[in-house]
C-alpha cells in the first residue's frame, strides 16, 4: 500500500439509543481522528466504559459508526479478537462432539499448510506438543485464547485488532501471548489494561487515550498515562 494508511477514521462518532424517554442518545465518543499505518502498533487506553471496545469494533468493521467516515485500504484483511473470542472458541469453531485437538483443528482449517507450520504457530504462542494434542474442549481459557490467536495469525491478516486479550488470564498465558505478538510482523491495534503487554507489544509513539468522549494521543505511552491517570485536563 505504500504510504496509504491501512485504516483511517475521520470525524467518527458513535452513540447508542437510550431506553428511557429521553430524546438524546448516549454519546460514546465523537470527532475521533485516527490513522493506522502499515507495521504500526497502536494502543487505545482509557477507563472501563470509555468506549474502547466500541472503537475497536468500528476499526475492525464490525460496528458502523453513527457519524463520520472509516476508510480501509483495498483488500485489507483484519483479524479481530474481542473480549469473548476465547470463551466462544469451541461453540464458534468446533462442530463435532468427538476428539478435536488443537493440531487437528488447525489441520482441518488450513489444509494447505504443513504440520510443521501449524506446530510452529502453536509453539510461538506457547502451546507445547502435548497441548497441541489436547482435546480443545478440555483446554483452559488461557490455552484457548492462545489457540484463537494462533488461528487468527494463520489466516494472514494485515491488521490484528485486539480487545483486552489478557483479561482473566494466568501469567504464563499472558507471557506466551506477548512473545507471539512480538514475533508477529503485521499491524496491531489493541486496547489493554495490562501495562506489561502494552509496553512489550505497543509503540509508545502510537498510544492514545479515550477520555471525555475524545481520542487524544498521549506522549510517553502507558507510563505517562499511568502517571497522570486522568488527574489533569487533556
Amino acid at each position: 500500500w505504500g504510504d496509504e494508511p491501512l485504516v483511517m477514521l475521520m470525524d467518527v462518532g458513535h452513540a447508542y439509543e437510550k431506553n428511557d424517554s429521553s430524546t438524546d442518545d448516549a454519546i460514546v465518543f465523537d470527532c475521533v481522528e485516527l490513522c493506522v499505518r502499515e507495521k504500526s502498533r497502536v494502543t487505545i487506553l482509557g477507563e472501563n466504559g470509555s468506549g474502547k471496545s466500541t472503537l475497536l469494533s468500528i476499526i475492525a468493521g464490525v460496528t458502523t459508526p453513527s457519524e463520520g467516515t472509516v476508510h480501509r485500504a483495498n483488500g485489507l484483511n483484519i483479524g479481530y479478537f474481542h473480549q469473548h473470542s476465547a470463551d466462544n472458541f469451541v461453540s464458534d469453531n468446533i462442530d463435532s462432539d468427538g476428539l478435536v485437538t488443537a493440531l487437528s483443528f488447525l489441520q482441518e482449517k488450513f489444509p494447505s499448510k504443513t504440520e510443521h507450520d501449524l506446530r510452529s504457530e502453536l509453539t510461538r504462542f506457547g502451546l507445547s506438543p502435548k497441548q497441541a494434542g489436547t482435546n480443545v474442549r478440555f483446554m483452559s481459557g488461557g490455552e484457548r485464547c492462545r489457540l484463537s490467536m494462533a488461528t487468527m495469525c494463520l489466516e494472514d491478516p494485515h491488521v490484528l485488532v485486539i480487545d483486552e486479550i489478557s483479561n482473566h488470564l494466568d501469567s504464563e498465558s499472558v507471557e506466551a501471548l506477548i512473545f507471539g505478538l512480538q514475533k508477529w510482523t503485521g499491524t496491531i491495534v489493541m486496547a489493554s489494561h495490562d501495562a506489561n503487554l502494552v509496553r512489550s507489544v505497543g509503540d509508545p509513539k502510537e498510544c492514545f487515550v479515550l477520555f471525555d468522549r475524545k481520542l487524544q494521543r498521549i506522549e510517553g505511552g502507558i507510563d505517562r498515562y499511568l502517571q497522570i491517570a486522568f488527574h489533569v485536563d487533556w
